[in-house]
């Protein structure tokens, strides 16, 4: 009786009264094909279904690992299962294994391309090789992808590129094998609305006398890590509201000038490990700005800097870096007071002590100030032969407390803090003597900004001996004028 019930459960067939649609839809959320097809419980009926699937993934168990027996079985497993997909149509394939192992791996693309594919990821990383996977130059002309990601595939683009509804374009390792501009591709996508290049070749110009200009009405999000850029480039994209630059260390040139017009552009990060020239030309939309990166101090990059500085004024979350205070204090030299920027959020990078000088200018340049973050210059001290004197103080605390502003117009200085609620300094040090400076700031912070909430000091430690002891008796009996402040010490 027992055994009769369960041949009778077992039997039992709840799914395939359900319409076709909703079966797809369901079958669409299971991890991968493979268990689509090895899922026993599911009547006959629905197991025939898994071929007209608008979702394939294909993702080998033993990803990235020599050959073995586990790895033909995933191929003999897709080799079986393409031929009995019916469908005209397909949503998304995505073939995730190493390329090597799979000597008919262009028929895989083949078949993407027949079934009108909208999405298809390639991810095709060999490793502890360089070698990448050349792409069939017949999947450059495809009006069907809206969506494509490759990962380590490279193709030419000296080759006829067809991507006429191409929305996504996303390309992880090498991209090319020849030297094209980034505008030409994204011209041969005009409906192009992100693209996405990190660790890759791409950026190259192959006319040595022409700028590489990005010009495009769809595009909305543009992100460039770690790629090469030796020419001039020029961005003028009135609907992008992204952009993400970040040159490869090793060939960005410092003279090359990466121009950008973007009128509806609201969040920026540009890098550069050198000097690097980045001009905001129209970009009155700007919120977010990381603009890590130095400018020339020729009279040229001073020009640079005061047009960039133009366009940041409504931002509200700001990082930058040095020439931000030495761009404010030279106009202040100048007589010309800046009071243009509206940012709640500031974040220094700065690249020596003396440029605490500049602080001063830099709060009195963002009056609605609520959050600020300086981040100290990293000391790397000599080397000697004896070792010792690495743990001797090289300040005296007790020369700290001076009224370091005392020069300064201290009504107008107390204003540019009114609203400052958070403050946290990075890499304190004892090694350098101008480090004094950061304390004499810390008092002053503590004595006028009214508001404060919290202010966070991240001490670089030193073994051996008791200088976060010393810094922490010091700022912690400086009087503060907010009762509400919280001072935190900690160690980095």
């Amino acid at each position: 009786m027992d055994v009769k019930r369960l041949k009778l459960v077992e039997e039992e067939d709840r799914i395939s009264d359900l319409p076709d649609s909703m079966i797809h839809h369901i079958l669409s959320f299971l991890p991968s094909t493979r268990e689509a097809i090895q899922t026993g419980i599911l009547s006959k009926r629905w197991r025939n279904q898994w071929t007209c699937v608008p979702v394939l993934i294909f993702d080998s168990p033993s990803y990235g690992m020599y050959s073995n027996q586990s790895d033909q079985n995933f191929l003999r497993l897709i080799e079986n299962s393409l031929p009995l997909y019916d469908c005209s149509k397909m949503n998304k394939l995505q073939l995730g294994y190493n390329f090597k192992k799979d000597p008919d791996f262009a028929s895989k693309i083949s078949f993407a391309t027949r079934k009108h594919v909208d999405k298809l990821i390639l991810d095709c990383y060999f490793p502890f090789s360089v070698d990448c996977y050349l792409l069939p130059e017949f999947l450059l002309d495809n009006s069907s992808l809206v969506e494509l990601k490759m990962s380590y595939c490279f193709f030419r683009l000296d080759w006829s590129v067809n991507w006429g509804s191409l929305k996504s374009l996303e390309i992880v390792g090498w991209g090319l094998i020849c030297r094209p501009s980034i505008g030409k591709l994204v011209f041969c996508c005009p409906l192009l609305e992100s693209l996405e290049f990190r660790n890759s070749n791409m950026g190259m110009n192959g006319d040595d006398d022409d700028d590489d200009v990005i010009a495009s009405k769809s595009l909305k999000r543009l992100i460039l890590v770690e790629i090469t850029i030796d020419h001039h480039m020029k961005i003028s994209c009135p609907n992008l509201a992204e952009l993400v630059i970040c040159p490869n260390h090793s060939y960005g040139l410092p003279d090359k000038m990466i121009e950008i017009s973007c009128p509806n552009l609201e969040s920026v990060e540009l890098h550069s490990s050198g000097i690097q020239t980045y001009k905001l030309v129209n970009c009155p939309s700007l919120v977010y700005a990381d603009l890590d990166f130095e400018i020339h101090t020729s009279e040229n990059g001073e020009n640079v800097a005061k047009q960039n500085l133009q366009q940041l004024q409504h931002v509200k979350e700001l990082t930058i870096r040095s020439w931000f205070i030495k761009i404010l204090s030279a106009l202040e030299m100048e007589g010309l007071s800046y009071r243009m920027l509206n940012n709640k959020n500031l974040t220094l990078r700065l690249t020596n002590f003396e440029q605490f000088l500049g602080i001063e200018c830099a709060l009195r340049s963002s009056p609605a100030l609520e959050r600020l973050v300086i981040k100290l210059p990293v000391y790397v001290g000599r080397m000697t032969a004896d070792l010792s004197d690495l743990y001797e103080p090289c300040w005296d605390l007790n020369d700290c407390g001076e009224n370091y502003y005392s020069n300064s117009n201290e009504t107008d200085f107390n204003c540019s803090v009114s609203h400052l609620k958070f403050v946290k300094i990075f890499g304190l040090n004892k090694r350098d003597a101008k480090s004094k400076l950061v304390i004499n700031f810390i008092e002053f912070l503590l004595k006028n900004a009214r508001v404060l909430e919290k202010l966070v000091l991240v001490i670089s430690k030193d073994r051996g001996t008791d200088f976060g002891y010393k810094v922490s008796q010091k700022v912690l009996n400086f009087p503060r004028r907010s009762r509400y402040a919280i001072v935190d010490l900690l160690y980095s």
